[in-house]
Formats: C-alpha cells, structure tokens, sequence
C-alpha cells in the first residue's frame, strides 16, 4: 500500500471513529479537468438530509442551477467558493461542479469526504492531508476547527 493510500485509509477510520454523516467522492483526471461530476446516490441524500440541497424537486436544465457556498478545508486555511448543483436537461442526471478551486487542492484518485451543514458543503482531501495531526496540532486549523464541531 502506497503513502496515500495508508493516509486515506486512515483518514477514512478516522472519521468514521468520530461519526456524523458525509460522502465520499474518487476524483478522475475527467472531474478534475471540468471539475463536474454526477452526484451519487450517497452525495444526494447527504445533501438532501442535511437541508442542503434536494434534487428530486429541482427542475431540469442549466437554467434551474443552485449555488452553494463551499468551503474546502486544508491545514492552514479555509477556502471559500461555491458549488452548482444541477440536473441535466434531456434525462435530469443529477450534477455538482464543484468550482475550479477544488483543482489547487486534488490530484486524479484523490479520494475526498464531502460534508453539508448549514446550508454550506465543506470538502476535505483525505489522500492529502493527516487528519489526525490536524486534529491534534497545538495550533487551530480548518480541519481542526471544522471536525471538533461537526459530528
């Protein structure tokens, strides 16, 4: 097992030791290029519960987007943008674009957990970042700050 794939893993334990509800999301060289994807079912419903964002009462076409602000985490800083949700016209798949800056932060097979809260996605890389370190450092952090009041 490769360095990132031991951090993902542990990183993946790691949340699901200390609970709450996200998803998770394999980035591809296509996501990354385009920086769209179709959500799946687990992104839907996460961001559904949460109050987020429901697609299953949105209309189809590019016209019908939804804006949400997100916030990716990383060590030393939080970084706002916003993420459009919508369904494609001809069948109504179900569609996030996450925005370009999601490109600073991820490499192709990146594996990232995404979570809603209030009205908000916040995304973290967990094949980048030492989740426990984050949370463990004398210092504040976003991941620190964001994960000891998420669950």
């Amino acid at each position: 097992m490769d360095e990132k794939a031991r951090r993902t893993s542990h990183n993946l334990a790691l949340l699901n030791e200390i609970g709450g509800k996200f998803s998770l999301l394999k980035l591809s060289q296509n996501m990354l290029s385009h920086s769209i994807t179709d959500t799946s079912s687990s992104l839907r419903e996460l961001l559904s519960t949460s109050g987020v964002h429901d697609y299953s009462i949105q209309e189809f076409g590019p016209v019908h987007k939804k804006m949400i602000p997100t916030e990716y985490l990383a060590y030393k800083k939080l970084d706002a943008g916003a993420s459009t949700l919508y369904r494609a016209t001809k069948r109504g798949d179900c569609r996030i674009w996450f925005g370009a800056f999601t490109r600073k932060y991820a490499e192709p097979d990146d594996q990232m957990a995404i979570f809603a809260k209030n009205g908000k996605i916040f995304i973290l890389n967990l094949s980048k970042y030492d989740i426990k370190r984050a949370l463990y450092s004398d210092f504040l952090n976003p991941i620190k700050d964001f994960l000891s009041l998420w669950s």
